[in-house]
């Protein structure tokens, strides 16, 4: 399933090499869906934040110039591929495709708490990132099989394939907000530069809440670690 639109309803956002606008009632879950342009089919870019306008300051802070109506619904799409064809003016419209769920990050769902840290992180990074999602692991001094050691730190994993594609390892938020510690990727890290920048902006945005989440899991699930620190 699609939806089609103009390019007239986004925002063009160079500085981030996003769109942001407004789609009119939806006929699908945008949730992840993915931008198609017929006249270049290499363009690639997924939709990563969405919601419903109940008043249209919410959107016209975001997305400058475009107006908004109540229950329009406020889109921001990502571009990993081809963002030069929307700052020379060639695209005109374009389809949102609804994402095949198939793709999702699963990782055996049934079997965890719905309500727990872990599958909240893997459904809410799986959204906002194209190809993968973020895993955080534990461990015990005594533990057998699988247990983490070094500084605090999570997972980059490949949709659908669950393959660890690197670590970034990340500050307390005391240290962050007194230093300002970067993120630091492992050497073997397999993503590129664009994907990075978009793991340090979602980390660090919305007042830190995410950081202080990823925080408290990673204490949480290496308390009795004693190889982590």
């Amino acid at each position: 399933m699609k939806i089609k639109t103009s390019i007239k309803n986004f925002f063009i956002d160079n500085e981030s090499e996003c769109l942001k606008g407004k789609i009119k009632t939806p006929k699908f879950n945008l949730g992840g869906a993915k931008i198609f342009v017929k006249e270049y089919p290499g363009i690639e870019g997924y939709v990563v934040e969405l919601f419903s306008i109940i008043d249209p300051i919410h959107g016209e802070s975001r997305a400058t110039g475009i107006e908004f109506e109540i229950d329009d619904w406020y889109v921001r799409i990502n571009i990993y591929d081809g963002w030069k064809y929307f700052t020379n003016g060639n695209v005109k419209d374009f389809s949102l495709v609804e994402r095949d769920a198939k793709k999702w990050p699963t990782d055996d769902l049934k079997s965890q708490n719905s309500e727990s840290f872990l599958l909240q992180l893997k459904n809410v990074s799986g959204r906002f990132f194209p190809n993968f999602y973020l895993d955080i692991r534990g461990g015990e001094k005594s533990g057998a099989g699988r247990n983490e050691h070094g500084s605090a730190h999570f997972h980059i994993r490949e949709s659908g394939t669950n393959k660890d594609l690197g670590k970034v390892f990340f500050p307390m938020v005391q240290d962050y907000e007194l230093n300002k510690t970067k993120l630091v990727f492992s050497d073997d890290c397999q993503i590129n530069r664009k994907s990075k920048k978009l793991i340090v902006s979602w980390v660090f945005d919305s007042d830190l809440k995410n950081l202080r989440d990823i925080n408290k899991e990673w204490t949480l699930r290496n308390r009795f670690n004693n190889r982590t620190y």
